[in-house]
């Protein structure tokens, strides 16, 4: 499912990301900034534009979802400290919902909060409509949202769902919710600072896994008979509550500066819907997880408060700095331009060359070019006082030069021209200013334009690799696959081995054979990785949850990243018969999916029908394969087997040992087969040579472990060669 994402890089938008690429699903971002930021695991394109923006529609366009969520509430590109939050909110919003209904988008899922609850409400409070009277900026805007969105409910094309969550906690990637009181005041009692607290306020905290996984199941769920839900636990804290809790782990209490909190919401959230329609369920518990929380966050408040103490306030002062002096150096400028022109004047006053050059004139048009009316306004005023201090006196010819008609015509003159000057030159800028900025509009669009193409060059280039790999998979596969088209069980077992090594793209797998009635597993084959570095038994009661799910015919998949127990298992069953169990280890975390799962779980089937028809085959060729009246293999079938374990153990996926029987006493073969069966394990082999002789081969055993097989037959009477044994002691000397 393609599934185009909308929020911020904060913990819902992470958790959501990682959960949802785990699930195998193809993740667009739309981040609401037009700062590029690095790309994130688990998501195939992000889009660095505003809610709001025109090209959001070819966004759509381009990606197609199935699926739009918004994080909305927890989208922390908000913090809702001023109203034009609310409006930038409400514009974003209404541009995605009508984007989704044009692209007809199937799914749109909107995140709201439990905030938007009445605060004259009580006892258990279910998902009916709620206004808010005296709710901050934050929950109304948010019950602003979900009208907007209930508005959109009769469009055929988009299911809309409004997700109703409570305060969320956790960590993910290193992201915290910072706008929740929790990570607040815990931020401000690790600083020892004053919290501020409102009694009579409790707050429900829900772990944002929970959250996500609800999310996982609101997408799987095909018809959802209501449009919203509730999404909260038992986990209600006051905000006194917090601090007692923070007094258990910092050993003292934090400050605090306590209020009376206005209407207050007491009632208890009811997810009776969520539980009935897809299964809603809390696993998290804020208490339980608290210390690890802590302990993440002390990380990252130590990281954050370290950079500001090594800025502080030294870059403040130089950025301010720098803020006055732009601000003065037009001022600056005017001022030191009169001064140099006043000079000239002083200078050239009984120089008659010098008589037609008014120099203040000059010097008004040149400010009023270089920056406008304003500063020509001041440059007047200063080019009056020097013409009065050069000709005639400035406290003694004030009142008369006021007055003086020719003083006036210049001052006239000098307004004219400079107003006239720096209107057009202030004119210019303004429209050259416009043109900027509409060209910068443009080449924003042209921008997002060139990355939704790169972004479709990508995704066509992604589609192809796949639509090839597709096509050449079913040549891969089925050539694969045709390995376990064999009739022998032990060929079967090593081509498994190969077969699950290159379609689950893995490099560590071993089989154990297990056999009606047994209660442990015996290593049949193993990839080279494994071979010696693997148990070569074991009791499966001792697998713990791994056999409960291996017993249920499910795949066990270590999500809990558990180091005793493998990564994937799974059982070949014939019937109700667990005949052989897989186990695969260093399996890459991106492969740890449902698909995956599903794809262990068909080689599984393809597996047990292989060995089931080898295992027919051997039935009804019984008495073409043994010698008459006896379990021993006769010399054509015996060869068989002993080519099959040499191309095992050349390969390096299994092991084996061949024992020769002498006959002192010189039984019989019915004699010898009784006497020796019994003594040997389910997959061991008993058959008979080119020579006539009769030979023993132990799977699964190499001439070391030999020793003991030969041990155990003796003491029951049966005399082996040991000469193959003594020839490694006289090597290894």
């Amino acid at each position: 499912m393609k599934i185009l994402l909308f929020g911020s890089y904060g913990l819902l938008m992470e958790s959501a990301i990682v959960k949802l690429h785990k699930e195998g699903h193809e993740l667009f971002v739309v981040t609401g900034r037009k700062l590029q930021e690095e790309h994130h695991d688990g998501t195939v394109d992000a889009y660095f534009v505003e809610y709001a923006d025109n090209s959001l529609y070819y966004v759509f366009e381009s990606v197609k979802p199935d699926a739009v969520i918004y994080t909305g509430a927890f989208d922390e590109l908000f913090h809702w400290k001023e109203q034009a939050d609310a409006a930038k909110y409400l514009a974003g919003l209404n541009n995605i919902i009508i984007s989704a209904v044009k692209g007809s988008v199937p799914k749109f899922i909107y995140f709201s909060t439990t905030d938007v609850y009445d605060a004259s409400m009580s006892g258990q409070v279910a998902e009916h409509s709620a206004s808010v009277s005296t709710g901050n900026i934050r929950e109304m805007t948010m019950r602003s949202g979900e009208d907007l969105v209930l508005r959109y409910k009769t469009s055929t094309k988009t299911k809309f769902t409004i997700l109703r969550c409570s305060d969320i906690y956790g960590e993910c990637n290193g992201q915290f919710y910072m706008d929740s009181f929790f990570i607040r005041s815990l931020k401000t009692s690790l600083m020892n600072q004053t919290v501020f607290v409102e009694h009579g306020r409790s707050h429900n905290m829900i772990h944002v896994q929970d959250v996500a996984e609800a999310l996982v199941n609101v997408l799987k769920a095909d018809q959802l008979p209501h449009m919203i839900y509730n999404i909260a636990s038992n986990d209600i804290l006051s905000e006194e509550g917090f601090l007692d809790f923070y007094e258990e782990h910092l050993a003292k209490r934090p400050l605090q500066n306590a209020v009376e909190a206005v209407n207050p919401f007491n009632g208890e959230i009811s997810c009776e819907l969520a539980v009935k329609d897809w299964g809603f369920s809390v696993r998290g518990n804020f208490k339980q997880a608290f210390p690890e929380i802590m302990r993440k966050f002390k990380i990252y408040l130590d990281s954050q408060t370290g950079e500001v103490k090594k800025k502080g306030k030294f870059q403040q002062l130089r950025e301010r700095l720098q803020e006055l002096l732009k601000w003065f150096y037009p001022y600056a400028e005017t001022i030191v331009a009169f001064l140099i022109f006043f000079g000239f004047d002083r200078l050239t006053m009984d120089v008659k060359y010098f008589e037609v050059i008014d120099f203040y004139i000059l010097y008004v048009i040149l400010i009023a070019i270089v920056h406008g009316k304003g500063k020509a306004t001041i440059a007047i005023v200063l080019s009056f006082a020097g013409h009065l201090i050069n000709y005639g006196g400035f406290v003694g010819q004030v009142s008369r030069g006021m007055i003086d008609y020719n003083t006036f015509i210049w001052v006239l003159q000098l307004l004219v021209l400079g107003m006239s000057v720096g209107y057009v030159r202030d004119n210019n800028n303004q429209r050259i200013e416009d043109e900027k900025e509409n060209s910068a509009a443009i080449s924003r669009e042209l921008e997002d334009v060139k990355e939704i193409n790169n972004s479709n060059v990508r995704i066509k280039q992604v589609y192809e690799e796949r639509l090839l790999n597709y096509k050449d998979s079913f040549a891969r596969i089925y050539s694969i696959v045709t390995q376990l088209n064999d009739l022998e069980p032990d060929k079967i077992m090593l081509a498994s081995v190969d077969v699950i090594q290159k379609i689950m793209n893995v490099t560590d797998v071993a089989i154990y054979n297990v056999g009606k009635g047994s209660y442990y597993g015996r290593l049949a084959a193993s990839s080279k990785n494994m071979t010696g570095n693997t148990k070569k038994s074991f009791r499966l009661e001792d697998m713990g949850d791994v056999y409960e799910e291996i017993k249920e015919h499910r795949i066990f998949m270590n999500t809990a990243v558990d180091p005793q127990k493998p990564d994937m298992a799974g059982g070949v069953y014939h019937g109700e018969v667990l005949e052989a169990l897989i186990i695969i280890q260093n399996v890459p975390f991106e492969n740890m999916t449902l698909y995956h799962s599903n794809l262990l779980a068909v080689l599984l089937n393809l597996i047990a029908q292989s060995m089931h028809t080898a295992s027919i085959y051997l039935q009804e060729s019984a008495l073409s394969r043994y010698v008459p009246n006896t379990r021993i293999l006769n010399t054509r079938s015996f060869e068989r087997i002993l080519q099959i374990q040499e191309e095992g153990q050349e390969q390096k996926n299994t092991e084996f040992f061949v024992l020769e029987v002498i006959n002192y006493e010189n039984k019989t073969l019915e004699e010898l087969d009784n006497q020796i069966t019994s003594l040997l394990r389910q997959h061991d082999y008993l058959g008979v040579d080119e020579d006539n002789n009769l030979k023993i081969l132990v799977t699964n055993t190499n001439r070391t472990e030999a020793h003991f097989v030969v041990d155990r037959l003796e003491s029951k009477g049966i005399r082996i060669n040991k000469e193959p044994l003594e020839e490694e002691v006289e090597e290894v000397v």
